[in-house]
């Protein structure tokens, strides 16, 4: 198609344009005579899970309206389709046991994918819904903790210039009592009463 073929932006929550990328025509050798053909495409990447990125604007291909060899005049119709597929975080979180028994201790790491890369602003938290506010630690590669509830451990580190993050849920399980050897349920374990 004769004229600008499309581009499309990604535009952060402020507005701000953060990248312009042109689109391809998805067969260009179909361009005969006329110049036309019957699309162009593109890709755009967000490399990170807390990316900036709030919307992508798509400026379609121009000319739409044209004539040819006297004939006309002809309109192009734009049809986008949009297919997202999420890439892996920058971020390997792994905890020791993502089902743990109550009053044992956790240790969770993070890493970089990018092993070039060194991780730092390191914060973890802990949130869970009987927590008012989440319990937070940082500036450690390791986050270690007694579990009492169930909740979800965070992590947001920067590589460079590039922040993520990266999150697990962890169940936490009854104890297990033990009676004369014998594992007793936690309805009929031991109650302190003072």
């Amino acid at each position: 198609m004769l004229g600008i073929v499309g581009q499309h932006h990604r535009v952060g929550k402020n507005g701000r344009q953060l990248k312009v990328a042109s689109l391809a025509l998805t067969n260009p050798s179909d361009c005969g005579v006329d110049s036309l053909t019957f699309g162009a495409r593109g890709t755009l990447e967000v490399t990170t899970t807390d990316s900036a990125l709030y919307r992508v604007d798509i400026t379609p291909p121009s000319p739409q309206d044209w004539t040819l060899a006297g004939f006309g005049p002809y309109h192009a119709w734009q049809f986008f389709r949009v297919f997202a597929s999420p890439l892996p975080g920058l971020l390997t979180l792994t905890c020791d046991s993502l089902f743990i028994q109550r009053g044992s201790v956790q240790r969770c790491s993070v890493a970089s994918r990018d092993t070039s890369k060194a991780l730092s602003g390191i914060r973890w938290s802990f949130s869970a819904p009987e927590l008012e506010v989440p319990v937070q630690d940082s500036n450690s590669v390791t986050w270690i903790g007694e579990m009492a509830l169930s909740g979800v451990v965070q992590v947001r580190a920067a590589m460079g210039g590039t922040v993520d993050s990266a999150s697990l849920a962890i169940s936490v399980q009854p104890r297990q009592w033990m009676r004369d050897g014998l594992k007793i349920s936690p309805a009929t374990a031991p109650v302190l009463v003072s």
